[in-house]
């Protein structure tokens, strides 16, 4: 569980309250950030009550689509996550957002920053907004260059009561949920008869093997298990962690993800775990001729989500759609499983007892003369806490050669890069810029 209360909700609140995040942002990082906002501001103005949040009039048609509500998977997943078990994206206080659009003027040190967004900088840049609101900047999840609303706070006096603690979107959304999530919102996709209507569940249907999956990797009206496959790696870690995971590329045939699985050694012929990859046999040509992703293993049975299928039992390698599928684990036509590392997106590889004791004892001896001085004070601020230790400068700059220096790749001030930065300064093992 997180450092956030948790709440319990029945699926029709659940199912409204998601309906609610899907119509306000567009993005992973906003949604969680969404959801997040709604509990503090049920915390903050409605007495803890999720439900009168967003039906109180705070939301634009609130009620309305709250009673509509959404069978999305992936909100429904991130509503879970952040609402039922805790995993806020944004610290307690933060209880705004405006949409660009009504957005009336963005002030930074008496100057107009509203036209660069990279000039906004949080706890000092004040927005108004068209409806005479007045708050302080917090952040844009998933960075300004998202597109996603500003985020930010109205009672400095919250701010200081709460703290700045918040998760990162990949500490709270666990890597096989989210690979999970994006593949269960597919089920019931069908191909296209001609290269129309792609990103439609239903329209256009045909038997052509025109899909969205096909043209995004290049290789549209031809066979797309594989491209589906890779697709729902690259929508939920993004190009680079998408291939790492997948042994070294996307690609539309599945004996060329197999051969990378086998070459990284994570491939293998029996036990199957929840967010293997599958792999079929098949008559058009050696090696794997079909592919999907396991989301169950219970029973002797393995239960998969799979592209160019069809619900029909047994495998079906050109169906014409995306659907749930269960084999016998000793089915002939399973070749193996793919492995992903998944701890490549959890940031946490794993190591023997061994190594990591000979890391941490690495780390004690060099802290005194790598480190800065180990920061004691109580505030939750940075900056506030590296002038503290006789840092004078802490521009931009500066902390991104620090943060660089800690591992932290692109550095840009976020909220769970300041966190973990400043938790490092706590603990004296912040090394030095």
């Amino acid at each position: 569980m997180g450092k956030f209360p948790t709440y319990k909700l029945t699926d029709t609140q659940l199912r409204g309250i998601a309906c609610i995040v899907a119509h306000e942002q567009g993005t992973i990082a906003g949604w969680f950030a969404e959801a997040s906002q709604i509990a503090n501001l049920a915390e903050i103005r409605y007495g803890g009550d999720l439900v009168k949040a967003v039906t109180s009039g705070w939301y634009a048609k609130g009620k309305a689509r709250y009673k509509a509500g959404t069978t999305n998977p992936v909100i429904l997943a991130i509503v879970r996550r952040a609402l039922i078990e805790g995993y806020r994206t944004v610290p307690k206080y933060v209880n705004e957002h405006d949409a660009m659009s009504d957005v009336k003027s963005v002030i930074e040190n008496g100057k107009s920053v509203k036209s660069d967004k990279s000039k906004w900088k949080r706890h000092t840049t004040v927005v108004h907004n068209r409806m005479g609101s007045t708050y302080y900047f917090w952040d844009f999840p998933g960075g300004y260059k998202s597109g996603v609303d500003p985020f930010g706070y109205t009672n400095k006096k919250l701010r200081e009561k709460y703290g700045d603690f918040c998760y990162s979107v990949e500490d709270a959304w666990a890597p096989i949920p989210r690979v999970l999530a994006f593949a269960f919102n597919e089920i019931g996709y069908l191909e296209k008869k001609s290269n129309k209507d792609l990103t439609s569940k239903t329209a256009n249907a045909g038997k052509k093997n025109y899909t969205k999956f096909g043209s995004w990797i290049g290789a549209n009206g031809d066979y797309w298990c594989a491209s589906f496959l890779s697709w729902l790696f690259y929508e939920a870690f993004g190009t680079d962690k998408g291939k790492n995971l997948l042994c070294g590329t996307f690609s539309a045939a599945c004996e060329t993800i197999r051969k990378n699985f086998i070459k990284k050694k994570q491939y293998h012929t029996s036990d199957p775990k929840v967010g293997d990859v599958i792999f079929f046999s098949g008559s058009r040509h050696s090696g794997a001729n079909h592919i999907g992703i396991v989301y169950q293993v219970r029973n002797g049975k393995v239960y998969t989500i799979e592209g160019n299928t069809s619900g029909a039992s047994g495998v079906v390698d050109n169906g014409g759609g995306v659907a749930k599928k269960y084999y016998l684990v000793k089915q002939a036509k399973i070749l193996g499983y793919g492995r992903p590392d998944y701890s490549i997106v959890e940031g946490k590889k794993k190591q023997n007892s061994d190594t990591v004791k000979k890391e941490t004892e690495a780390k004690e001896t060099s802290t005194q003369t790598e480190c800065y001085k180990k920061y004691t004070g109580k505030s939750n601020s940075l900056v506030d806490a590296l002038k503290s230790v006789g840092i004078s400068d802490t521009s931009l700059t500066h902390r991104q050669k620090i943060a660089e220096k800690n591992g932290i790749k692109d550095y840009s001030g976020t909220a769970s890069q300041n966190i973990t930065m400043l938790s490092l300064l706590k603990e004296g093992k912040l090394k030095k810029g």
